[in-house]
């Protein structure tokens, strides 16, 4: 009988411990993303046959502290370009949590008038699509989220993969957007890939 306390207090003390283990976690994290499935953005873009976009909710869980960057990173032909061709930074705002909406747009893609867009809460970066980063020939393409429903932590300094957008000419495999091992796949099958990044980090 005397057995029966002493295993209990076992359990509360395994469940306790692995409590605490969750919180400082949780902590840890310095950011946590999610896409917007029902997103007005997207739905005014489809409408509007403007072209493609990611949409995204950003919450910085120390925003006085963080530096954000979101960036392009374009591969072609199974190499990264030397060149970024759209990046936005920011960060140290005056409050500790922040929430708000980031993303990343392309305005009538695959044509001469072709733009590149990002957004957050605190600006805009746009630009014309370099010349040489999409072929002149018909090309087939693909794009979609490189994450889930769930919501992501982001560890500090940590680079994440939100979105991916790949032309090809005449023939696609079909990739798993959100299969991190597909991302080398695509870059080595030497199509063009153009990977939407993120990057929380400390502030120095």
């Amino acid at each position: 009988m005397e057995k029966k306390p002493i295993l209990l207090l076992a359990i509360l003390l395994v469940f306790t411990i692995t409590g605490c283990d969750n919180e400082v976690d949780e902590e840890e994290k310095i950011a946590y993303i999610s896409r917007i499935t029902d997103s007005d953005y997207a739905k005014t873009f489809q409408e509007l046959h403007l072209g493609i976009i990611f949409d995204f909710n950003l919450k910085l869980t120390r925003a006085n502290e963080s530096w954000v960057d979101i960036w392009v990173q374009p591969y072609k032909e199974g190499e990264p370009l030397e060149y970024i061709p759209i990046n936005l930074s920011y960060g140290d705002g005056l409050e500790e949590e922040k929430e708000e909406q980031v993303g990343f747009g392309i305005i009538t893609p695959n044509t001469e008038r072709s733009q590149f867009f990002i957004y957050s809460g605190n600006g805009t970066a746009k630009t014309q699509v370099p010349e040489d980063l999409f072929t002149a020939s018909p090309a087939i393409t693909s794009w979609d989220y490189a994450i889930g429903d769930e919501v992501v932590g982001l560890e500090p300094g940590e680079e994440k993969v939100l979105a991916v957008y790949i032309q090809g000419e005449g023939f696609l495999r079909g990739y798993d957007f959100q299969d991190p091992d597909y991302l080398q796949k695509m870059i080595d099958d030497g199509i063009t890939v153009l990977a939407l990044k993120i990057k929380v980090a400390k502030s120095e």
